[in-house]
Protein backbone atom coordinates (compact mmCIF):
# COMPACT_ATOMS: atom_id res chain seq x y z
CA UNK A 1 0.00 0.00 0.00
CA UNK A 2 2.82 2.56 0.51
CA UNK A 3 6.27 2.77 -1.07
CA UNK A 4 9.15 5.38 -0.70
CA UNK A 5 8.15 8.84 -2.08
CA UNK A 6 5.00 8.55 -0.92
CA UNK A 7 3.15 11.08 1.16
CA UNK A 8 1.10 10.33 3.50
CA UNK A 9 -0.76 11.94 6.99
CA UNK A 10 -1.11 11.15 10.41
CA UNK A 11 -4.77 10.24 11.22
CA UNK A 12 -4.66 11.59 14.57
CA UNK A 13 -3.18 14.58 13.71
CA UNK A 14 -1.99 16.93 10.58
CA UNK A 15 1.23 17.53 8.90
CA UNK A 16 2.36 15.79 5.90
CA UNK A 17 5.00 13.92 5.22
CA UNK A 18 7.46 12.33 2.72
CA UNK A 19 8.03 8.28 3.45
CA UNK A 20 12.40 7.58 3.23
CA UNK A 21 12.33 4.22 4.34
CA UNK A 22 9.81 1.57 6.06
CA UNK A 23 11.20 -1.36 8.30
CA UNK A 24 8.97 -4.10 10.71
CA UNK A 25 5.86 -2.09 9.97
CA UNK A 26 7.10 1.20 10.50
CA UNK A 27 7.03 4.00 8.49
CA UNK A 28 10.08 6.49 8.56
CA UNK A 29 9.19 9.57 7.08
CA UNK A 30 10.67 13.54 6.83
CA UNK A 31 8.51 16.75 7.01
CA UNK A 32 9.46 19.72 5.12
CA UNK A 33 11.67 21.14 7.00
CA UNK A 34 13.78 17.70 6.88
CA UNK A 35 12.86 16.28 10.09
CA UNK A 36 12.26 12.70 10.62
CA UNK A 37 9.53 10.76 11.90
CA UNK A 38 8.33 7.50 12.54
CA UNK A 39 4.83 5.70 12.63
CA UNK A 40 3.20 2.60 12.38
CA UNK A 41 1.03 1.75 9.32
CA UNK A 42 -1.91 1.77 11.60
CA UNK A 43 -1.70 5.95 12.16
CA UNK A 44 -1.35 7.11 8.74
CA UNK A 45 -3.17 7.20 5.22
CA UNK A 46 -1.59 7.87 1.83
CA UNK A 47 -2.15 11.52 0.79
CA UNK A 48 -3.97 12.21 -2.65
CA UNK A 49 -3.92 15.78 -3.43
CA UNK A 50 -5.09 15.25 -7.20
CA UNK A 51 -7.99 13.87 -7.09
CA UNK A 52 -11.23 15.81 -8.57
CA UNK A 53 -14.18 14.10 -6.33
CA UNK A 54 -13.97 15.37 -2.52
CA UNK A 55 -16.62 13.35 -1.22
CA UNK A 56 -15.39 11.84 2.17
CA UNK A 57 -16.87 11.22 5.26
CA UNK A 58 -15.74 9.92 8.75
CA UNK A 59 -15.69 5.95 7.66
CA UNK A 60 -13.45 6.38 4.96
CA UNK A 61 -11.01 7.25 7.55
CA UNK A 62 -12.01 4.14 9.92
CA UNK A 63 -11.49 1.74 6.69
CA UNK A 64 -8.12 3.48 5.86
CA UNK A 65 -8.80 5.00 2.53
CA UNK A 66 -6.96 7.63 1.14
CA UNK A 67 -7.71 11.42 2.25
CA UNK A 68 -7.62 14.23 -0.53
CA UNK A 69 -6.00 17.45 0.48
CA UNK A 70 -7.43 20.21 -1.53
CA UNK A 71 -4.28 22.35 -2.94
CA UNK A 72 -4.07 25.13 -0.43
CA UNK A 73 -2.25 28.40 -0.27
CA UNK A 74 1.37 27.51 1.48
CA UNK A 75 1.61 29.03 4.60
CA UNK A 76 3.75 32.13 5.20
CA UNK A 77 5.44 30.31 8.44
CA UNK A 78 8.28 28.08 7.75
CA UNK A 79 7.98 24.44 9.23
CA UNK A 80 11.39 24.15 10.43
CA UNK A 81 12.38 23.58 14.42
CA UNK A 82 14.35 26.53 16.00
CA UNK A 83 16.20 23.81 18.57
CA UNK A 84 17.48 26.04 21.95
CA UNK A 85 19.70 24.37 24.80
CA UNK A 86 18.88 25.91 27.97
CA UNK A 87 21.79 23.47 29.93
CA UNK A 88 23.37 26.59 32.23
CA UNK A 89 27.06 25.12 30.60
CA UNK A 90 25.90 26.05 27.39
CA UNK A 91 23.78 29.20 27.74
CA UNK A 92 26.30 31.11 30.28
CA UNK A 93 30.00 31.48 29.66
CA UNK A 94 30.58 31.10 33.69
CA UNK A 95 28.68 29.46 36.49
CA UNK A 96 30.59 31.12 39.09
CA UNK A 97 29.21 33.34 41.81
CA UNK A 98 25.31 32.73 40.49
CA UNK A 99 22.97 31.07 42.94
CA UNK A 100 21.22 28.36 41.32
CA UNK A 101 17.79 30.73 41.21
CA UNK A 102 19.98 33.35 39.29
CA UNK A 103 20.54 30.32 36.38
CA UNK A 104 17.18 29.54 36.08
CA UNK A 105 16.25 33.19 35.65
CA UNK A 106 18.71 33.44 32.92
CA UNK A 107 17.41 29.53 31.40
CA UNK A 108 14.06 31.04 31.62
CA UNK A 109 15.13 34.58 29.55
CA UNK A 110 16.76 32.57 26.71
CA UNK A 111 13.59 30.05 26.58
CA UNK A 112 11.67 33.36 26.31
CA UNK A 113 14.39 35.00 23.89
CA UNK A 114 13.90 31.95 22.02
CA UNK A 115 10.06 32.15 21.84
CA UNK A 116 10.31 35.88 20.23
CA UNK A 117 13.34 35.05 18.15
CA UNK A 118 10.70 32.23 16.56
CA UNK A 119 7.65 34.56 16.33
CA UNK A 120 9.97 37.16 14.33
CA UNK A 121 11.24 34.57 12.10
CA UNK A 122 7.87 33.22 11.46
CA UNK A 123 8.59 29.55 12.57
CA UNK A 124 6.39 27.35 14.03
CA UNK A 125 8.16 25.38 16.43
CA UNK A 126 10.69 25.87 18.85
CA UNK A 127 12.55 22.70 21.08
CA UNK A 128 13.67 23.74 24.27
CA UNK A 129 15.89 21.57 25.66
CA UNK A 130 15.96 21.54 29.20
CA UNK A 131 17.64 17.79 30.39
CA UNK A 132 15.99 14.85 32.61
CA UNK A 133 17.43 16.08 35.88
CA UNK A 134 15.56 16.80 38.61
CA UNK A 135 12.94 18.50 37.02
CA UNK A 136 13.26 21.88 38.27
CA UNK A 137 13.86 24.01 35.13
CA UNK A 138 11.26 21.74 33.27
CA UNK A 139 8.62 22.62 35.90
CA UNK A 140 9.20 26.49 35.87
CA UNK A 141 9.42 26.15 31.93
CA UNK A 142 6.08 25.18 32.05
CA UNK A 143 4.92 27.80 34.51
CA UNK A 144 5.89 30.16 32.03
CA UNK A 145 4.46 28.78 28.84
CA UNK A 146 1.44 28.57 30.53
CA UNK A 147 1.59 32.36 30.44
CA UNK A 148 2.40 32.61 26.74
CA UNK A 149 -0.46 33.15 24.47
CA UNK A 150 -0.76 31.45 20.96
CA UNK A 151 1.28 28.21 21.72
CA UNK A 152 0.97 24.55 22.96
CA UNK A 153 3.61 22.76 24.52
CA UNK A 154 4.50 19.05 25.11
CA UNK A 155 7.45 16.61 25.59
CA UNK A 156 9.81 16.63 22.45
CA UNK A 157 9.48 13.60 20.77
CA UNK A 158 11.34 11.20 22.89
CA UNK A 159 13.22 9.14 20.32
CA UNK A 160 15.17 12.09 19.32
CA UNK A 161 15.21 14.09 23.15
CA UNK A 162 15.29 10.90 26.03
CA UNK A 163 12.13 12.98 27.46
CA UNK A 164 14.54 15.90 28.39
CA UNK A 165 12.76 18.67 25.87
CA UNK A 166 9.38 19.90 25.60
CA UNK A 167 8.26 21.60 21.95
CA UNK A 168 6.17 24.46 21.78
CA UNK A 169 3.91 25.32 18.62
CA UNK A 170 3.50 28.74 17.68
CA UNK A 171 0.11 29.82 16.30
Amino acid sequence: MFKIGDYITPIDDTGQFEIVSMNNGLIYAKDAAGFEHVFSKAEVIPVVSDWVNLNINEDSFRKGKPIIKKRSVKSKRKKEKHVVDLHAGVILESLAGLTNHQILIKQLEEAKDALIEARKNKMNYVVLIHGKGKGRLKEELHLFLNSVERIEYYDAEFRLYSGGATEVKLY
